[in-house]
């Protein structure tokens, strides 16, 4: 198979058609993920439940997580995919494939540096970021030993970032999209193997996910050659393309990873309490399947539609796209916001109450997700607002917007954190997310490339009265079925299957009645999903 060399080839205009279709693809395969994630997570519960060596095993996690996070679905790739479509539009396959040599030469260089450093610093790392274990040396060390096994998962994450970037750029998503469940897959399979040999289940998830990143890097490889697009190692040289790379990966790291940052504030400021670090972490995992499936998707698909829309000098079609990508966003994030808010302790109490994991656990856990899921909507639309700053290679805006954004969380968390415990925390992350929002869209309607349209606003205010109409019978089959949630076990899950099923329907009805989606519409994006 041969690649492409022609921009006609390579760069074909996406139709609102594709654009969408390329949209569901992303978010079929992270809906996968995240599912598998959750069947991951009843089990990473069940035998670790919210102790001390689960303490420790979330945090050290925060480290792949937070590496994997910021380049597999931001800085790498709005650096990258913007240059390289840049130069296989103008200059051709070979010339496109040059530079990703290159990039990837020079980006293993550094990394295999960064982790050496990283694993001999590591007790000084975890200092910093859980600061509240240096007085329980049991965690600290455990903590050290996990995050130590699990360092080197950002090399692989750094090469699927390259791999899928090109990837992405080629209009080819599946693959970077699907590598993720591996993850959830190599997990899930290590703590089935482990169970009747009863090792240390947290220190079995560290070597699980160490390997899982070779996994998750060969995916891609095997996609991207698929595309007779081959990317051999090279001597690493520092070209003038390359120095662009890395200049504006540093910013895309700080403003594209803000989300996760917030989490590594609130996990330092959370070390200081018992408990309270499992407490973010399963709530995290809730509100992360909305996030992953729509936001992640949109702009990951948004990045390079807008890249390609601008450099056409096609302003109006950019935020027409952007227009229509929050509706989306809205559509489907706002009714999960209610409901997470309205029946947080039913959620973590079906999905997690068993084993290790009490029914103190679901208490502590639950208005911590009520406080996360007010952040919902915000973290999602940012998805949508980030990439009409990134296709403009403006990356310095961006920054400035998180620094405030993680000030006033830092800031927040700090003062609400003494009073309220990790609810406080979910708090900070809320109002620090929506401010974030605000000076996003701010920002793109003060230099006039983007404003809210007559479509959008009516179907956010149609799309408001549908989640209120969802949330008022949600409430009432709440009351309804009041027993079933108190005596938990098989009833409290069977409650959840119920409260969902009448959520979704009464959303459904609600949306057709408003006409806040069009029937076509929805059969469309069913279709493409």
């Amino acid at each position: 198979m041969t690649t492409p060399d022609t921009p006609e080839q390579t760069a074909a205009p996406q139709s609102g058609r594709t654009f969408f279709a390329a949209v569901a693809t992303v978010s079929g395969f992270t809906m996968m993920s995240r599912l598998l994630g959750f069947i991951r997570d009843i089990m990473v519960a069940q035998f670790a439940g919210t102790g001390p060596l689960a303490d420790a095993f979330f945090i050290a996690f925060r480290l792949p997580n937070l590496f994997r996070r910021w380049f597999a679905e931001g800085a790498f790739n709005v650096a990258f995919v913007p240059l390289f479509s840049r130069r296989l539009a103008s200059e051709g396959a070979q010339d496109a494939r040059v530079f990703a040599n290159q990039a990837m030469a020079a980006l293993t260089l550094v990394l295999f540096g960064f982790t050496v450093l990283a694993e001999i610093f590591m007790p000084q790392v975890m200092k910093v970021i859980a600061p509240g274990f240096n007085d329980d040396p049991v965690k600290a060390e455990r903590a050290i030993v996990y995050a130590r096994i699990m360092f080197p998962y950002l090399s692989f994450m750094a090469l699927l970032a390259l791999y899928g970037g090109v990837l992405n750029a080629l209009k080819k998503f599946a693959a970077p999209a699907a590598a993720p469940v591996a993850l959830n897959i190599v997990l899930i399979i290590a703590l089935l193997i482990n169970q009747p040999l009863g090792y240390e289940a947290t220190k079995i998830m560290s070597w699980a996910v160490a390997f899982s990143g070779l996994v998750q890097w060969v995916v891609v490889l095997v996609a991207l050659e698929r595309q007779g697009f081959y990317l051999r190692p090279t001597m690493p040289r520092m070209t003038a393309d390359v120095r662009l790379l890395f200049k504006r990966m540093v910013p895309g790291m700080i403003s594209g990873g803000v989300m996760q940052i917030d989490v590594l504030i609130a996990s330092a400021i959370a070390s200081m309490g018992a408990g309270a670090i499992s407490y973010l972490y399963y709530a995290e995992r809730i509100i992360h399947l909305p996030i992953g499936v729509i936001g992640v998707a949109l702009g990951v698909v948004l990045l390079p539609t807008l890249s390609e829309r601008l450099a056409n000098g096609d302003h109006k079609g950019a935020a027409n796209t952007q227009n229509r990508a929050a509706e989306a966003a809205l559509l489907l994030t706002v009714p999960a916001c209610l409901a997470l808010v309205l029946i947080p302790d039913v959620i973590i109490g079906g999905l997690f109450e068993r084993g290790a994991f009490s029914a103190a656990s679901t208490a502590s856990t639950a208005p911590v997700l009520a406080a996360y899921a007010l952040a919902m909507p915000a973290l999602v639309l940012q998805k949508v607002f980030q990439p009409g700053y990134y296709a403009a290679e403006d990356t310095v805006t961006p920054v400035i917007f998180a620094a405030i954004n993680m000030a006033i969380n830092a800031g927040l968390g700090l003062t609400l954190f003494p009073i309220y415990g990790a609810v406080g925390l979910g708090i900070a992350m809320s109002v620090s997310s929506w401010v974030h929002l605000l000076l996003l869209a701010g920002g793109l309607m003060w230099r006039g490339a983007w404003q809210a349209d007559t479509r959008l606003l009516s179907r956010l205010a149609r799309i408001i009265i549908a989640a209120a109409l969802m949330g008022a019978a949600l409430w009432g089959a709440r009351l309804g079925l009041a027993d079933w949630v108190s005596q938990g076990g098989i009833e409290r899950i069977g409650a959840l299957v119920i409260l969902v099923g009448a959520g979704l329907g009464a959303y459904g009805i609600g949306v057709l009645v408003t006409r806040a989606a069009r029937p076509s519409e929805l059969k469309a994006m069913i279709k493409r999903g």
